[in-house]
């Protein structure tokens, strides 16, 4: 929990974790108040691209999952015998 109460010992801890290496001394920078309060941030609408066509990689996979449920069938599972539940 961050107990840091003024900007000032905020501040120094933020040097003191630069100092030590765990924080990038490029994550201190400071913006004025004024311009954070007017920042608005937009993302575009589709920011992933396309949508991919899941069902052919899918429909490529049945034949590897339906041999494997043969095999957990016939063999049972790899370490069934240490099972403990």
């Amino acid at each position: 929990m961050n107990d840091t109460k003024t900007p000032s010992e905020q501040l120094k801890r933020f040097e003191n974790e630069v100092a030590a290496g765990v924080r990038d001394a490029r994550s201190l920078v400071a913006i004025p108040a004024d311009m954070a309060q007017r920042a608005t941030l937009t993302f575009p609408k589709d920011a992933f691209g396309e949508p991919q066509a899941w069902d052919a990689e899918l429909a490529l996979d049945a034949d590897f999952v339906a041999a494997h449920n043969e095999t957990v069938e016939a063999e049972g599972l790899p370490l069934d015998a240490w099972r403990a539940f």
